[in-house]
């Protein structure tokens, strides 16, 4: 298992264009609820704290996922 904030923090992309990703992933519906679990995490935004969603993830789910990535090079 990972999630959405770690494939981001890995292949240098913002979370929010993962999520995007994510959603738009060209798969059956029976293979996104067996391997792509949304969830929500509490992140500090200033003063306030906010809930933001996240996803958890297969080892399926993250390569069919990472395919359309690329990794920076550092």
């Amino acid at each position: 298992m990972t999630t959405s904030l770690k494939v981001a923090e890995v292949f240098g992309k913002p979370h929010y264009d993962v999520l995007k990703a994510i959603r738009a992933l060209d798969c059956s519906a029976s293979f996104r609820e067996g391997n792509f679990s949304c969830t929500e995490m509490e992140v500090q935004a200033g003063a306030v704290k906010r809930k933001s969603p996240m996803y958890l993830m297969t080892r399926d789910g993250f390569t069919f996922l990472a395919m359309g990535f690329t990794i920076p090079v550092k």
